[in-house]
């Protein structure tokens, strides 16, 4: 039986959990649109959102793009996709290694879905430096602090993830294309907000980024449902549309 990444699931429970999801927010790809997933992984979530649109909508002959930071699942990846694996005819354009905050190597308003499965929050944005072990026990009892150290911390290590998370997304809006969704799936609640995850970004994040750093997205298109897979209690996803018409954008990557 297949695995999902490497996160503990099998890949049929993983994929019945997320079909509803993927089913209505990938809904609008069409037979020969781009595809491009910001952080792969070994490819098996791209792998999973063209079976679900094949056997859901018909849609087949979807182009896959994406990068992963890790080599060694880069070359996993390539090797699946080399051999075949792509349901309904959709074909690998290309996975390159690259980190998900400088896509500098992507073109801008190049594709017609840009999501990633999951972003990896700063584990340590206040650099304790501990084992593990000690560094949860550290930021649980910053959290439960009520001086003005503490809070002060508190908003320093907010501040910090937000900003992580919106280069990430930033660059994967620069590179779909006008109109499109950008979606954002197994977002981490805050550490302060959910303590037994790795920390992340609370759902309120999502519409003050619009203006706080420009992003190019309809704040009305923002939407959010809470993960049902079980994978991590308080998890949610996030779809949005860029804003457009085509014509106010231009094919550079002066954005």
């Amino acid at each position: 039986e297949k695995s999902h990444d490497h996160w503990g699931w099998s890949y049929d429970d993983y994929k019945k959990e997320m079909f509803d999801w993927k089913a209505t927010r990938f809904a609008e790809l069409k037979d020969g649109d781009l595809i491009y997933e910001s952080a792969s992984g070994i490819g098996m979530n791209l792998i999973m959102t063209l079976e679900i649109l094949s056997e859901v909508h018909n849609v087949t002959n979807i182009v896959v793009y994406g990068n992963e930071y890790v080599p060694e699942s880069v070359a996993s990846a390539n090797r699946l996709m080399d051999h075949g694996i792509l349901p309904a005819g959709g074909r690998k354009g290309k996975i390159c290694q690259g980190d998900s905050e400088h896509l500098t190597h992507v073109p801008s308003n190049a594709f017609d879905l840009v999501y990633s499965g999951y972003i990896t929050p700063l584990q340590d944005p206040l650099e304790y430096h501990l084992d593990d072990d000690d560094l949860w026990e550290k930021y649980e009892s910053l959290c439960k602090g009520e001086d003005s150290y503490q809070r002060a911390r508190i908003k320093q290590m907010k501040e910090m993830q937000e900003d992580w998370y919106a280069q990430w997304v930033s660059e994967m809006i620069r590179i779909a294309k006008p109109g499109v969704p950008v979606i954002v799936e197994q977002v981490s609640p805050s550490v302060c907000t959910q303590a037994d995850d790795w920390g992340g970004v609370d759902k309120d994040f999502w519409y003050r980024a619009v203006a706080t750093y420009g992003w190019k997205i309809d704040p009305t298109s923002i939407e959010m449902e809470d993960d049902t897979s079980g994978n991590q209690d308080g998890r949610y996803h996030v779809f949005m549309r860029k804003s457009g018409p085509i014509e106010e954008y231009t094919n550079d990557d002066d954005e």
